[in-house]
């Protein structure tokens, strides 16, 4: 069912048509002559932020967001719509405005390839193994700057070997001998304990301080399920180890 027309009172009008055409000047004249940035259909899930973020002018975004308290719900909504849209400048800005990380979809923040944010995002507290964000962001775009992210930050994010992991028994099950070898360059553990899929939940009695260990013999996740009885995909990965992680082989990417 298509969601109902919002008919906007004249004031709200001329704000949000104010902003979405960048008009700068325009607004700051607004705020000088003491005019509000809430609209008053603000409960329906509207707001000049959502509405700027939308409309992706930088300066514009900055202006409302210093010129009117926010609370979680929309600085939250709003980091969302930034990061859909691929805007790490506006991503960043709203962080710095203390955006709440905890409705992030971390696979939509990769899509927008930026170190920096993503660092950002992890340091706010951002999980990248919600929804196996992480992991499923590396086998959907199999590209070298989510290989870059997770060499530079895994040392001080765990969580990101894990999903790496994972994303590796995923890739290995699906015979993708290229992107096999540089997940395994680029250090994802494959004797790791993993899910038996993107959508399985992790087993909680698995220690994943160690990939050996009475446990992990017991339930190693998908990768000795998927090797089972079938030693071509076992010497497919170990040959990516030992010719990738023994001679120091680095990858070209194309």
């Amino acid at each position: 069912m298509a969601k109902p027309r919002i008919v906007l009172s004249e004031s709200s009008r001329e704000l949000v048509e104010m902003i979405k055409a960048g008009q700068l000047v325009e607004l700051e004249n607004w705020i000088k002559e003491g005019k509000s940035l809430r609209l008053s259909e603000a409960d329906a899930g509207i707001s000049a932020l959502s509405v700027s973020v939308k409309a992706g002018f930088n300066r514009l975004v900055e202006v409302v967001l210093q010129n009117e308290k926010w609370d979680a719900a929309e600085l939250s909504k709003a980091l969302n719509c930034a990061l859909s849209n691929k805007r790490t400048d506006l991503g960043e800005l709203l962080l710095g405005a203390g955006a709440p990380v905890d409705q992030v979809r971390f696979d939509e923040a990769c899509q927008t390839m930026d170190v920096k944010l993503v660092e950002c995002l992890l340091e706010a507290g951002a999980d990248p193994g919600k929804n196996n964000g992480f992991a499923q962001a590396l086998n959907e775009h199999k590209a070298k700057p989510l290989l870059g992210i997770y060499r530079g930050l895994r040392a001080k994010f765990p969580a990101l070997d894990r999903q790496a992991a994972l994303a590796l028994s995923e890739t290995v099950r699906a015979w993708n001998l290229r992107w096999t070898s540089l997940l395994a360059w680029a250090g994802a553990d494959p004797l790791f304990p993993v899910p038996y899929g993107m959508d399985e939940k992790w087993p909680d009695d698995i220690d994943y301080t160690t990939s050996a260990g009475s446990k992990h013999d017991r339930r190693s996740g998908s990768f000795q399920s998927h090797w089972s009885g079938c030693s071509s995909r076992h010497r497919l990965l170990r040959g990516c180890q030992g010719w990738h992680l023994e001679s120091g082989y680095e990858p070209t990417f194309k």
